[in-house]
């Protein structure tokens, strides 16, 4: 990663400016042109850096269900198992971990029966589960920022 793509990942997860147009005041903020922030923001997506750049609103105060959701996926399939559940829209992240469930996921959706749904999906769809559903009580983690450098 370059240091205008550092400088910028940096910005945009803590302080994505609101207002009509967002891109020409980061390019003010960091001394290129517009156009240079909307293709550098392209490029880190197209690569994988970024996986989306949208708002984060509470589920919760919309109505929404959450929960934390585990699974056991033999090692030769994380690849694609993961790739099918990152699919569903309402998955918001999933990393694996060194367990027996080795694969966990967020989904958030409107309301239980919901998630309910999208759970039976990817169980259906991998033919790995069953699929451990821990529905959030309270929230721990607040926000995630991640150091960002140009090395």
């Amino acid at each position: 990663m370059n240091d205008l793509e550092a400088q910028l990942v940096g910005i945009i997860q803590e302080d994505f400016p609101i207002e009509a147009r967002p891109y020409r005041h980061l390019a003010q903020a960091v001394g290129v042109t517009e156009q240079e922030v909307i293709s550098t923001l392209a490029s880190l997506r197209r690569r994988g850096v970024i996986r989306d750049l949208s708002p984060v609103f509470d589920p919760k105060k919309l109505g929404y269900s959450t929960t934390l959701a585990c699974m056991k996926v033999p090692a030769d399939r994380i690849d694609e198992v993961s790739g099918i559940i990152g699919r569903h829209v309402e998955v918001t992240h999933n990393y694996l971990r060194e367990h027996e469930y080795n694969v966990w996921f967020a989904i958030v959706a409107p309301g239980p029966d919901a998630v309910g749904r999208v759970i039976e999906q990817i169980e259906e769809e991998t033919g790995c589960g069953p699929i451990r559903s821990l529905p959030y009580s309270r929230v721990f983690k607040l926000r995630a920022v991640f150091e960002v450098t140009g090395e």
